[in-house]
């Protein structure tokens, strides 16, 4: 109809209009603050973004105001009757432009404002973060802690490579790192219990892996005789008839490893004897010593078919207790989310209050491996007691499935309702290829002597929730509608305030129905206050209707800071049932201006 594609025409031009006026503004009164990270252009582009997001729904209604101004003018008959099919005609045209205007105020506020505001707040957070790390580094090379101060001066750099108070620490602390190794934190010594399996090796059989053995000795290749033999005594059950041939042949193949084998140079026995010492520290559960023996000894030897099985064994268990300090390289510059916050009730009753400065979420496996910078525990006691606290650079969390959790744990998790995944963190990291560099949370208010060492924690939360609040950082307007949804009722249980997030909730899920309230009524006004039917279209009004613009966004935000107001007392009476009240309300309100619109003189 002629109707709706007049009022189109003029929605689109002064869209355009606005966009293109507000970038010119934008470019030439925007200032690049200091020191921030990135090009002015693109600073100043998502600033105008920001600006134009924030006013669209004003520029809409003002301009949807003059298009149904003139397009009635044009279109009207001398009288029309009230309630007449021309007016219904009217209505449908307003309920079609008006929802097509409100999914475009929708998608801007729940899609394209977030992302615009998020990627300026990365420019200025980037700065920040490296005077953080900068200072960081400092301050642990005046502690002599020079595993921090290099972990700290690398991801300086990795934000400003080119920084020269950076590159010049960087020296600095490599000096003096390169002439030390840092001991391993005091932790308890796993008992030995035999070989753990390779991946390559799950599957086999007692009897396969006793013939592997016997064929390896025949073949003088006593590590891996000693291997299979080993791995047999583990799987084979007190009965099985093949438990002494086992333990023959793992005892015989561990009295040749004792004794170097005859007729090698000086470089074989050499390369024979560090093979020895990484094996005998894996059987015997010094799995960091053994892993960086066949590091080097890989790197050195990388066709060695020992040195290849034994490495990967090893890294399999270092991978359960640590993760590598270069995975964490210019992870910030991916993080989807800064300043988490919340508290875990522990199954002792207990309470943790937990600090994550950024976070970055690892797409390729579903999310399900994330890891926390800057991330701080404060353990406290069910009295509310500090029992102790930590903090550690970096952290690796991972989702635990819970069958594979203690019994206590899964009870407490049962007990609760959930029975899927929880997030597992591995709060230590170490250098892939050099021994001696080990990342260690620090410990601080720990006098009780309750967590001498933690190498990892496990949170009494599912990991759909630990997602859900991670969320939740960038405050609950902007958080995704199907996450706020999920998350409103279980708010308190993190320490969070529930009328904040069902509020917001409420305000977000009823925002388009306000809008459609708004524009029949402006259409109304519309109505009223229609051209001359003879008065075509002039440009000129392009430059009057930044004037409506303005009154329309103060209008709008005034009426919509007072239904929120009315949104936090309809809660605190009600509770939840305030959502489907509100949404009830709101559609009497469309009826009702339905009709009113409907009802209008004509003369």
């Amino acid at each position: 109809m002629k109707l709706t594609r007049h009022v189109a025409a003029v929605i689109i031009i002064y869209v355009l209009f606005s966009l293109v006026s507000l970038f010119i503004f934008g470019f030439l009164t925007i200032e690049m603050p200091e020191n921030i990270y990135g090009s002015a252009v693109e600073y100043k582009f998502y600033s105008v973004l920001k600006l134009f997001f924030t006013f669209l729904p004003a520029i809409l209604i003002s301009a949807f105001l003059i298009g149904y101004s003139w397009a009635f003018g044009r279109n009207s008959q001398k009288r029309i009757e009230r309630f007449s099919s021309v007016f219904i005609e009217f209505i449908k045209s307003i309920f079609v432009v008006g929802i097509v205007c409100i999914a475009v105020c929708v998608a801007a506020a729940e899609f394209f404002s977030p992302i615009a505001e998020r990627k300026q707040k990365n420019m200025s957070e980037i700065t920040e973060n490296y005077t953080d790390y900068l200072e960081l580094a400092r301050y642990y090379t005046a502690q002599e802690e020079y595993s921090y101060a290099k972990f700290y001066i690398d991801n300086a750099l990795a934000l400003r490579p080119r920084a020269e108070e950076a590159l010049s620490l960087s020296d600095e602390i490599g000096i003096y790192y390169s002439s030390i190794k840092k001991e391993l934190p005091e932790t308890e010594k796993a008992e030995y219990t035999g070989l753990i399996a390779g991946e390559d090796d799950v599957g086999y059989s007692v009897a396969v892996l006793v013939d592997e053995a016997r064929k390896a000795f025949t073949s003088q290749e006593y590590f891996s005789a000693h291997y299979y033999a080993s791995l047999a005594l583990q799987m084979a059950p007190s009965d099985n008839g093949n438990i002494d041939a086992a333990k023959q042949l793992a005892s015989d193949a561990w009295n040749m490893l004792g004794e170097n084998p005859s007729g090698l140079d000086k470089k074989s026995v050499g390369i024979f004897e560090k093979k020895k010492e990484g094996y005998f520290a894996l059987v015997n559960g010094d799995f960091e010593k053994a892993y960086y023996i066949f590091t080097d000894l890989r790197n050195n030897y990388p066709l060695d078919l020992d040195i290849q099985r034994y490495h990967s064994i090893a890294f399999e268990k270092m991978n359960t207790k640590y993760f590598f300090i270069d995975e964490t390289e210019n992870l910030q510059l991916f993080e989807q989310y800064r300043d988490i916050y919340f508290s875990n009730i522990r199954m002792d009753g207990g309470k943790d209050v937990i600090y994550i400065k950024g976070c970055t979420a690892i797409k390729k496996t579903g999310s399900f491996i994330q890891y926390l910078r800057d991330f701080s525990l404060f353990s406290f006691d069910s009295e509310g007691s500090l029992l102790y606290s930590f903090t550690v650079p970096y952290a690796k969390m991972s989702a635990l499935p819970l069958e594979y959790a203690d019994s206590d744990f899964q009870e407490y998790m049962n007990s609760l309702g959930e029975k899927k995944i929880v997030p597992y963190i591995l709060l230590e990291s170490a250098d892939r290829v050099s021994d001696g560099r080990f990342i260690s949370p620090v410990f601080s208010n720990n006098d009780t002597g309750t967590a001498a060492h933690l190498n990892h924690y496990v949170l009494s939360l599912p990991y759909s929730d630990f997602v859900q609040i991670c969320e939740s950082s960038s405050g609950a307007d902007v958080m995704p509608l199907m996450t706020l949804f999920q998350f409103a009722g279980k708010a308190s249980l993190y320490g969070f305030s529930t009328e904040v997030y069902f509020q917001s909730l409420i305000s977000r899920l009823t925002y388009p129905l306000i809008l459609l309230i708004v524009f029949i009524l402006t259409a109304s006004l519309s109505w009223n206050y229609r051209l001359n039917s003879t008065l075509l279209f002039k440009f000129i009004w392009l430059f009057t209707l930044p004037f409506f613009t303005f009154i329309a966004y103060i209008i709008l935000d005034t009426v919509l800071y007072l239904i929120n107001l009315l949104y936090y007392v309809l809660f605190a009476f009600i509770g939840t049932l305030s959502l489907p009240v509100a949404v009830i309300v709101l559609i009497v309100f469309i009826f009702l201006s339905t009709v009113y619109f409907t009802a209008l003189r004509a003369d």
